[in-house]
């Protein structure tokens, strides 16, 4: 009786939830509040009050003249006209009832059934936008367009930029590196803050002929920096391939550029040497080309 036991135990195991493939994939919504402004948000909110109203005025003046059915009415007693129906519905949704119009019959069950569909949209516009308000900005953390293998040094160099108007706190740098098809993982450093001037970052050792020997096509750097920013965590990452790695002798323009430190973001030589590249400079799929090895 023990072995049916197990079998049956082994069975629920690999069917639990830990192993079973997602219906959809997730984070497609916060993925597209990241990417629609906050006033698109606020537009979208007002067409959807808009739509909601224009709905159920449509109801009940399409009931009132086909149907004669007067399903909402004045405190004064005169006739209802078109303005008056979308007003009420206004009111309505909003919940504020001043009272002057009040629904009639069947229009109360849709004064009531509008009402919760007002506070349902309402909660959720609240939410909606105070998640995008708080919530980091998607290119917080930017980086530069190239990454930097450096000659005297024999390192790679990633450079990147805190783009907000805070320093980041309780930061995380991670770097690995692909060589050979094989991964280097560097240790995390765990730098307490860092502000929004130009940062670089070192990655461990990797000699001139140790990539010479092993680079293929399909290895790559990548670089995580995570961190807090006003209580909300913000983290990027980004690949580059050897075509997007420049190997240059030194990282001496860095310090020979002072705006670095105090960055104008729309000045355009800020952005030039942010993304730099100097002409005739070689990548380090250039260098050191696996077909030289085959």
């Amino acid at each position: 009786m023990l072995l049916p036991t197990l079998s049956k135990e082994l069975i629920m195991s690999e069917n639990s939830k830990y192993h079973q493939l997602p219906r959809r994939r997730q984070g497609k919504f916060l993925k597209l509040v990241d990417d629609t402004s906050f006033w698109r948000l606020v537009l979208f909110g007002l067409i959807t009050y808009v739509g909601v109203v224009m709905m159920v005025s449509s109801i009940e003046i399409v009931g009132l003249k086909c149907c004669e059915a007067q399903w909402i009415q004045r405190s004064d007693g005169k006739a209802v006209g078109v303005l008056d129906t979308i007003y009420f519905n206004f009111v309505t949704i909003l919940t504020v009832g001043y009272g002057d119009i009040s629904p009639n019959g069947f229009g109360k069950a849709l004064s009531i059934l509008e009402a919760l569909v007002g506070v349902g949209l309402f909660a959720g516009a609240v939410s909606l936008l105070t998640v995008k308000a708080l919530r980091p900005s998607a290119n917080t953390i930017v980086f530069s367009r190239y990454a930097y293998y450096c000659l005297e040094e024999q390192r790679f160099m990633v450079i990147f930029l805190n783009a907000s108007v805070s320093r980041l706190e309780n930061c995380s740098i991670s770097s690995y590196f692909k060589l050979g098809r094989d991964w280097t993982v560097s240790p995390a450093i765990a730098p307490p803050f860092l502000t929004t001037a130009v940062q670089t970052f070192f990655i461990d050792k990797h000699s001139v002929e140790e990539i010479d020997r092993k680079l293929v096509d399909g290895d790559c750097l990548r670089v995580c920096v995570s961190g807090n920013l006003k209580g909300s965590e913000v983290a990027a990452s980004v690949q580059y391939k050897p075509n997007e790695i420049l190997v240059l002798e030194n990282r001496d323009f860095i310090a020979s550029y002072e705006p670095f430190w105090r960055p104008d973001f729309e000045d355009p030589e800020f952005e030039r040497m942010f993304h730099y590249r100097p002409e005739g400079v070689e990548t380090l799929a250039d260098k050191f080309p696996e077909s030289r090895r085959s």
